[in-house]
């Protein structure tokens, strides 16, 4: 899928003209290690996710070309349900409970499921690299004249290893199925 989307992006990069179109995703509450990891694992379709929260609101908004933030679009909602179903069985199958373990387990995930694309991205020949690089440049420079000035949130969050090697184990494993 992403060797499609690269393609499908290197058509568009000559055109510096295409419109930026944003759209805001997984709207809750608050913001959650789960919406966190969706985020982290968005970066890698060709869009510029942000945590944005607001007065009592939090998302995902996610700015890219049309084509792009429709399929990250599918992609979050897939993956927010996906998140959900994998921590059940895993609850089941591993016997691992509480907040900590959950966090720990979609950080995992989110992981996991990135090493495997960097993986694949290692195969990518000398030409689609450079376009890879050039056109997050872009996508980057754009976004950036959108939000103006962005500041990053740290925390220094308790980890259970287990739950997160488990999560890590299943985002290697995780594919992201068709619509």
């Amino acid at each position: 899928a992403n060797q499609i989307l690269l393609k499908h992006n290197l058509e568009y990069l000559e055109h510096d003209d295409e419109p930026i179109f944003m759209t805001r995703l997984l709207m809750s509450k608050k913001s959650s290690q789960k919406m966190n990891a969706i985020c982290s694992i968005l970066k890698y379709f060709m869009v510029f996710p942000i945590i944005s929260k607001g007065e009592k609101t939090a998302c995902i908004e996610v700015s890219g070309t049309q084509t792009n933030v429709k399929l990250a679009e599918y992609n979050a909602n897939f993956l927010n349900v996906e998140f959900e179903h994998l921590w059940r069985h895993t609850q089941k199958e591993y016997q691992v409970r509480g907040l900590r373990a959950k966090n720990s387990f979609f950080r995992g995930v989110a992981q996991g499921f990135i090493k495997k694309i960097k993986e694949q991205e290692v195969n990518y020949n000398q030409f689609q690299k450079n376009s890879l690089t050039i056109i997050k440049n872009q996508m980057t420079k754009k976004c950036e004249q959108i939000y103006g000035r962005l500041s990053s949130i740290h925390s220094n969050h308790r980890v259970d290893p287990n739950a997160h090697r488990i999560g890590h184990l299943k985002g290697k494993d995780l594919t992201i199925k068709k619509a």
